[in-house]
């Protein structure tokens, strides 16, 4: 996982500088749209698999473990990215300034820049959110799929199926860990928006 992920990455110029905002441009928003595209690049074909009344085809959504490999990487590396590239947002702890001396020595460029930032992350957070839930149900299904194999001709076919649901789960479990971050980040950016709102009220009126 950790050489496809450096793949993607490296592949489509993900690693650019981050700005003094602590955030990027719109780049790895881009950089992730391509990567996922180019995860998607080849047909999809038929996955059929031994079942006890003929062969079972999983679900089109499922191209196969390399398929599924990618994706996760390209998903996993924008998440771990969206966490690094907002700290400083998260630093500044807007919400919690408590003196009139901390928000008027916040420059107004400061201000307009973190607040570009944030509109930057929501459209960040949407692509993660909805490529995770694509994932999260297509193997959902497979994995419905799965338990209706028919292995009887082989002494650990109960196992083997089990071993094939756990191995799908564990690949996507790295994504819904990191994506659980990124919520936690969300509810972070939410208070840091509404804040600097304020402070921008706050500094016209009443700041030197």
């Amino acid at each position: 996982m950790a050489s496809i992920s450096r793949h993607v990455s490296r592949a489509f110029g993900c690693t650019g500088k981050v700005r003094s905002s602590g955030a990027r441009t719109s780049v790895p928003l881009r950089c992730t749209e391509t990567a996922l595209q180019e995860c998607n690049a080849k047909p999809s074909i038929p996955i059929k698999l031994p079942g006890a009344k003929g062969a079972i085809e999983l679900n089109r959504c499922y191209r196969g473990r390399e398929h599924l490999s990618c994706m996760v990487a390209a998903l996993l590396t924008e998440a771990n990215s969206i966490k690094q590239d907002y700290a400083e947002i998260v630093a500044a702890d807007y919400p919690n300034l408590k003196t009139l001396e901390a928000i008027c020595q916040i420059s107004p460029e400061k201000l307009v820049e973190h607040a570009k930032a944030l509109q930057t992350f929501r459209d960040r957070w949407a692509l993660l959110r909805k490529e995770y839930a694509a994932r999260l149900d297509c193997t959902n299904t497979v994995e419905d799929a799965l338990r209706n194999l028919s292995l009887a001709d082989m002494s650990y076919g109960a196992d083997l199926v089990k071993s094939m649901v756990e191995s799908l789960r564990n690949e996507l479990t790295q994504v819904s860990l990191a994506q659980k971050d990124v919520l936690g980040l969300d509810d972070k950016m939410n208070a840091a928006q509404k804040a600097i709102e304020n402070i921008q009220q706050i500094r016209g009126g009443v700041c030197r």
